[in-house]
């Protein structure tokens, strides 16, 4: 039995995540951090930026980054700040 060569040919990958906003599920669970992150790039903005606009420093904001939940307060903060209602990946999960 031949053994594949571990060249990029032989490599067959498809992402998990098809959205062109990149929305990030796993388990049913939201990683709001990630999703923050990509629409700040989408929109071409820095770190600093977006640091300064939430009155904090950048470490901060890489730790954001990386939650996968967020406090409602500085949420909405984050959605006036990149004008985006980010409370709507959650409602839109809502079964009421």
């Amino acid at each position: 039995m031949a053994v594949p060569k571990a060249d990029n040919k032989n490599i067959r990958f498809r992402p998990f995540f098809y959205s062109p906003h990149h929305f990030l599920f796993l388990m049913s669970q939201i990683f709001i951090g990630k999703l923050i992150e990509e629409e700040l790039r989408s929109q071409d903005r820095s770190v600093v930026w977006f640091a300064n606009k939430l009155s904090c420093n950048r470490t901060n904001v890489y730790k954001i980054f990386h939650r996968a939940s967020i406090d409602t307060e500085l949420l909405l903060r984050i959605s006036n700040v990149l004008k985006r209602n980010f409370f709507d990946v959650y409602t839109d999960r809502l079964s009421v």
